[in-house]
């Protein structure tokens, strides 16, 4: 019997040191950073790290354990760990409200990679083409079905109400940016729909 477990513990530690152990990585290896609409931290951002040979998401949310995944604090601050490192490659992608902002982000064995993204919040420039493509009905809108600025629209403050009816309308709005009379109101509009479409 003696010599059974004795064979038994030789094939098993051989087996131990000749078959191949695979790599942990810890918190070190990681991809963190900010999120910021123009210079402002932003919170609620979506961030994914996929590796660039497979597309698979890779690594864990430091504070929500999610693959590949995580949401930014309150600080527009995310972080993805457990990442293999060694210098893989990967995609890392910030799901803004102005759209999807991708870079190529190569990690290293027991470093944390930060990588910051910024992006701009749509100016008055944007909006005042939004409602001129509603009116003109010409297509070129960003909101390809014009239902979302008709419901923003319909939550304005009663200072955007031009004839005084009670209800802002899409109509008074493009009037406003395209009136110098109305010059005034055209930086509150403008970030008053940069808060409802959840832009800032």
């Amino acid at each position: 019997m003696k010599k059974l477990l004795l064979a038994l513990f030789v094939v098993a530690a051989s087996l131990i040191l000749v078959s191949p152990v695979a790599a942990t990585w810890g918190l070190e290896e990681g991809i963190d950073g900010y999120v910021y609409a123009d210079g402002v931290p932003v919170a609620g951002i979506t961030v994914t790290v996929r590796r660039v040979d497979t597309g698979d998401l890779e690594g864990f949310s430091v504070d929500e354990g999610t693959l590949g995944t995580d949401t930014t604090d309150s600080n527009g601050y995310y972080h993805i760990a457990w990442l293999e490192g060694l210098g893989t490659e990967y995609y890392v992608t910030a799901f803004t409200p102005v759209g999807p902002i991708t870079a190529k982000v190569t990690s290293c064995c027991g470093t944390t990679v930060r990588w910051d993204f910024c992006y701009h919040v749509p100016t008055l420039g944007y909006w005042r083409h939004e409602f001129n493509a509603w009116i003109n009905k010409d297509g070129l809108s960003h909101h390809e079905d014009f239902s979302d600025l008709e419901e923003w629209v319909t939550q304005l403050g009663s200072q955007y109400d031009l004839d005084g009816n009670g209800d802002v309308t899409i109509l008074e709005c493009q009037t406003i940016y395209n009136s110098v009379e109305h010059k005034g109101l055209w930086h509150q509009l403008t970030y008053d729909l940069n808060t409802l479409a959840g832009y800032i």
